[in-house]
């Protein structure tokens, strides 16, 4: 009676392995997407908070009681993107903005005719918002 045995090639062993580094490095690209987009779905929903009842704490706040207060607004306007990043405590890129009931852009500040506050890399209309 003869013995048959089968044999792992080296071209079928390299391959699996080439499979599973593929494999662990696809679902660590997508982990990191979904952590990302977490954070920024966190970020998106304190930004209101941190614009709202200005203190010590919310020092770029320009929103009290229910409305904008146009000269703490216009403070907000003048300051430096990053500057104003670190206030809000952001690490995701911003552009701030308001339309009117039409969806038209409002000039933020009428002195800069500026329609937001934000990112240089963000753009309105084809206006930088930094």
């Amino acid at each position: 009676m003869k013995k048959r045995s089968q044999t792992i090639s080296t071209d079928v062993v390299v391959a699996i392995v080439l499979f599973m580094i593929a494999f662990v490095f696809f679902f660590q690209i997508i982990s990191k997407q979904s952590t990302s987009s977490a954070s920024l779905r966190r970020e998106s929903e304190m930004l209101p908070v941190r614009l709202t009842n200005p203190g010590p704490d919310r020092p770029a706040a320009f929103i009290v009681e229910n409305k904008v207060d146009k000269s703490r607004l216009k403070e907000v306007a003048g300051k430096n993107y990053s500057e104003l990043k670190e206030e809000l405590n952001l690490k995701h890129e911003f552009c701030l903005y308001f339309e009117d009931e039409q969806g038209n852009l409002i000039d933020i500040s009428k002195d800069t005719g500026r329609s937001c506050i934000g990112s240089s890399a963000a753009s309105l209309n084809g206006v930088p918002c930094g």
